[in-house]
């Protein structure tokens, strides 16, 4: 009998005796085989995979040596385990044998008792051949290592179902033993304590996670934790044990808010139904399915038909990130070109470029909304946030962020065991586990020389070609004599749906015969060309080119420029960067009309209700095509330097309009501009050209602050700093320190705020930038007031504000009110209420919607310290209203924190500790605290509701107004000033 133990150790034992296998590619080896005991491998397979680095002749050697050496020491006593011949290797499943690991993967999940799963699981004693670092030993570790977790995650159930709250303590222990921060685990430790009554033990096990993991790894404790911790808050009721086969006998889940979010098409999907079958059912057998195939085969598309099929059949819905938008580079590119066509060396790019990896993360972030936090990284936010998720994330067009999509989709994998992943992509992502689908092309007419009508028509690329068509030209019906001729032009282009989508829009410039014509000469000619290219790449290609060549000389130049852009594009920026040599400013508007019209760009009405302009956008694979027109025309690096000197321009004509009546419009137009923000920003810091980097950061800063993410502007600044050449620019530099002192305060670290804001001052100081200086005084300000150093804090403010005054921008004296606080904390109340007054009035002249909301709060809370309800109520309602207009998100969590102190004034304690869990909850989800005196009052009410409604009520109220969405937690605001009290007062707005 041979019994082999990988978990925790490596250990061979024969009829009891201990078996020593000499070498550690001996015993790499047989554990392989074991594991795959049955399977037939190939004598070159396994020398590649023990010995990557070696040639093939020097594999194969070392693998005879060490299989001898294997055999020798297996078959000692002549008992045979291994079939062998020349080719293959086979450990025999026949053999009397056991293996640690089998016993793990027999137990299911399913009908499995908890003892059964105790038997299984007392086997593992810690993670696969510990000590081994063979590839493929990492790969098979991780996969048990999860299956070990996720069986025992149901073992804790079982036992909690049952009441076994000794064994849950046993078996908790252990599995934190092992490393690691398992969840579950104190999960489950928290609710063995709490019901064997040892209620101080089970909030010491909370609060000691919680601390270690912030410590450690810069997270938080998830929703379903945090539930368990208001639980033990708030009184905790013992839990009745139910009978394991229960199904409601585990906790309860959190209530979570089924939310699918993908994009609806504009035009009809045509065909594709055994297609959608087909990715339908293997998304069913495996969690990553990637759908591969050339531009413009309609990947996209085919993904949002399977996705809506699938969403029912995920309990959290279906979530989509699509990445074609963000920054593409070209890492192959060794040099660029200068606007007159001369080479001009540029340094080589890696091939992740600075930040690269950050943008998967930060778009799979958005989508999820996870919460932000200073100290937790956006992937580990991911992980925590789908950890107990059950849902279907899809990644669409992966190729040019493929190694970022490939680690962000391996991490999902293993950390996140009920999430699964459509991606879309030229190419694989060459993830372990995954299932690439090649996406066929359309359907085709049957090749011949006499077609049949009927069959024409059932071909999916003509009915494609067809509809297409009728939507340019109306009452469009397919004839007979021009079927055959539309059904050769669907089989030129392989049935590539952007393709045929291109070639009928020329319906209405062309007969069909010509389009064919014309398709005809294009072929031949790239047929020449690109010989390595497959053919639908080919006719994908000869497809744009004719689109291309169609185009006047006038409409190819802003064509090829246009595709500088990294998302959508405004007229005006489009007349900036595009306009000159070639092309004349006031053309601009008439040729993007032309090429809207021959369906080359994609036009974004403006919204109604916002003073924004219209938008234009290129699908991906059209923008990609202008790029290589851009290189061939040796202005890459022409339009590179005049997109960037746009938007840091545009960035500082905005900083001062944030402050200023249409600072909503201005924050809408930034946040329609991220894409090309970000893309200069990143080329910027990918070439050490840090004053643009500088400027943008350094201008920015209330941007990222109301519209956010704030971590994000705050680490933009971070990176710009750190950029080589960022020392040669002093006042640049000067700026960029106060969006990284303001950001740091603003997300909790004083430290390292008051570090930055003081570099900031010791450069400006000697220099002529005033209005700099005034706002680096008012942020320093800001940070000495959070620390109670009142005295040199109010200095800081009085000289900045006067210097703001000096200069006679208005706006630069924004920040004043923050003296108010320095003396309301000194107990002057009279002089503080003067300057939050004076505050008022100044923010109401130039139209600072989004900081006066702050003053009004505080004179609301000095109205309710008169108990003068009638003016609170008022300067409390219209904070929030003006938090709510700009989508200053802390600022909402803020006025509903005074609003709730002033339920608490009316004896509306439900009311008010239901707006105290919405608040906690905003907190949570924005990983922010409240700015120093709204986080106190924060305090002050915590304290007084508990004690004043008893634990059950508490508990309920809370509770109910941590799950609340906006929408409720307004209709709270409504019921604070009931029908009873408006005879007292009039209302704010009657």
């Amino acid at each position: 009998m041979l019994e082999a133990r990988l978990l925790g150790q490596f250990e061979v034992l024969h009829n009891g005796r201990h078996v020593t296998i000499p070498t550690r590619k001996a015993q790499s080896l047989f554990a392989y085989l074991i594991l795959n005991a049955g399977k037939s491998h190939r004598r070159e397979r396994l020398a590649g995979l023990l010995w990557p680095d070696s040639s093939e002749e020097n594999a194969r050697s070392n693998l005879r040596h060490e299989f001898w050496r294997l055999r020798k020491a297996i078959e000692a006593e002549g008992e045979s385990f291994f079939h062998v011949n020349e080719l293959m290797i086979t450990f025999s499943p026949q053999g009397e044998y056991s293996l640690d690991v089998h016993e793990l993967e027999r137990v299911t999940l399913e009908g499995s008792t908890a003892d059964d799963l105790i038997r299984a699981l007392s086997i593992y004693r810690g993670e696969l051949l510990p000590g081994f670092y063979d590839e493929w030993v990492f790969v098979e570790r991780e996969r048990l290592n999860a299956l070990f977790e996720t069986k025992l995650s149901r073992l804790m159930e079982l036992l909690q179902a049952e009441g076994r709250w000794m064994e849950v303590l046993d078996w908790g222990t252990r599995w934190i033993a092992l490393g690691g921060w398992p969840e579950p685990a104190y999960r489950a430790l928290i609710a063995a304590y709490a019901n064997t009554g040892n209620i101080s033990k089970a909030a010491a096990t909370y609060e000691h996670y919680a601390q270690t993991l912030q410590k450690d790894l810069g997270l938080k404790p998830s929703e379903q934790t945090q539930a368990l911790y208001i639980r033990l808050k708030t009184g905790w009721k013992m839990d009745t044990p139910k009978s394991p086969i229960d199904k409601s006998a585990s906790a309860p889940p959190l209530p979570k808010v089924r939310r699918s979010i993908f994009p609806k098409p504009l035009t009809s999907f045509i065909g594709r139904e055994k297609e959608i079958q087909q990715v339908k059912d293997l998304v069913s057998i495996t969690r990553l399915v990637t759908i591969i195939g050339t531009a413009g085969v309609g990947k996209t598309r085919l993904a949002i038909q399977v996705a809506e099929a699938l969403a029912p059949q995920f309990r959290d819905g279906v979530r989509w990130v699509e990445l074609a938008s963000l920054l593409e580079i070209n890492p192959s590119k060794k040099q660029d070109f200068s606007h007159n066509g001369s080479p001009s060396p540029v340094q080589d790019s890696p091939m992740s470029p600075v930040g690269y990896a950050d943008l998967v993360p930060q778009a799979v972030a958005k989508v999820l909304r996870v919460p932000e936090s200073p100290d937790l990284s956006l992937l580990e936010g991911i992980l925590e946030h789908l950890h107990d998720r059950q849902l279907l994330l899809i990644l669409d067009n992966c190729e040019h962020l493929i190694k970022a999509c490939a680690a962000l989709a391996e991490r999902v994998l293993v950390d996140c065991p009920q999430v699964s992943i459509l991606a879309t992509s030229r190419e694989a992502l060459g993830v372990p586990g995954e299932r690439a689908w090649l996406l066929p092309t359309l359907s085709l007419p049957v090749r011949g020389p006499s077609m049949d009508f009927s069959d024409i028509v059932q071909s999916e690329a003509v009915r494609l070609f067809i509809e297409r068509t009728a939507n340019i030209l109306p009452g469009y019906k397919l004839g007979e004599i021009e079927a055959s001729t539309i059904a050769q032009i669907c089989l030129r282009l392989d049935g590539i749906p952007l393709a045929i989508e291109l070639a009928a829009a020329r319906m209405n410039l062309l007969t069909a015969k010509e389009i064919a014509t014309h398709l005809d000469r294009r072929f031949s000619l790239l047929m020449g060309g690109h010989r390595t290219a497959l053919p639908r790449h080919k006719a994908l290609r000869a497809a744009l080119e004719w689109s291309h060549e169609l185009l006047s000389e006038a409409e190819r130049v802003l064509f090829r420029r246009l595709s500088i852009f990294a998302g959508s594009f405004t007229l005006e920026a489009a007349e900036a960067i595009c306009a000159g040599e070639g092309i004349h400013g006031d053309e601009v508007l008439s040729l993007l009309g032309r090429l809207f019209d021959k369906t080359l760009l994609n036009v974004e009405p403006a919204p109604r209700d916002a003073d924004l302009a219209t938008r234009y956008r290129f699908l991906d694979s059209i923008r990609s095509f202008g790029h290589l027109k851009l290189d061939e025309a040796g202005e890459t690096r022409w339009m590179r330097d005049r997109h960037a000197e746009y938007y840091v321009r545009l960035a500082e004509a905005a900083e001062p309009e944030f402050y200023l009546n249409k600072q909503v419009d201005w924050y809408r137009l930034l946040q329609a501009e991220n894409d090309n923000i970000r893309a200069v920003f990143e080329l910027s810091a990918e070439n050490d050209q840090a004053e643009s980097a500088l400027r943008l950061t350094g201008a920015l800063r209330r941007y990222w602050f109301f519209v956010g993410p704030a971590y994000e502007g705050r680490d933009l600044a971070i990176k710009a700093l750190a950029l080589p050449s960022a020392i040669q620019y002093k006042n640049a530099r000067a700026r960029a320190l106060n969006t990284a002192g303001y950001l740091q305060f603003v997300l909790g670290d004083t430290a390292s705020a008051r570090k930055s804001l003081q570099e900031a001052l010791s450069l400006l100081r000697s220099s002529d930038d005033v209005a700099s200086l005034a706002w680096t005084l008012q942020f320093l300000g800001l940070a000495l007031t959070s620390e109670g150093e009142f005295n040199l804090a109010d200095a800081a403010l009085i000289e900045g504000s006067a210097l703001a005054r000096k200069l006679g921008k208005v706006y630069i004296d924004s920040l004043s009110f923050f003296q108010g606080d320095v003396y309301l904390q000194m107990g002057d109340r009279s002089r503080a209420k003067n300057i939050y007054e004076e505050s008022v009035n100044k923010l109401r002249t130039f139209g600072d919607k989004a900081s006066l909301g702050y003053p009004l709060r505080r004179l609301g809370y000095l109205a309710l310290e008169q108990n003068d309800i009638p003016s609170a109520w008022k300067y409390f309602q219209e904070s929030l209203m003006l938090n709510l207009e700009v989508g200053d998100k802390l600022g909402v969590a803020a006025c509903l924190t005074s609003l709730a102190a002033m339920a608490i004034h009316l004896g509306k304690l439900i009311l008010a500790t239901q707006l105290y869990g919405v608040v906690e909850s905003r907190l949570e989800l924005l990983s922010m605290n409240l700015l120093y005196l709204d986080q106190a009052m924060l305090g002050r009410i915590r304290s007084q509701l508990s004690p004043r409604l008893g634990q059950a009520t508490f508990e309920t109220a809370f509770t109910e107004g941590w799950y609340m969405n906006e929408e409720q937690a307004i209709g709270l605001v409504e019921k604070i000033i009931g029908e009873e009290d408006k005879h007292t007062f009039v209302l704010s707005g009657d």
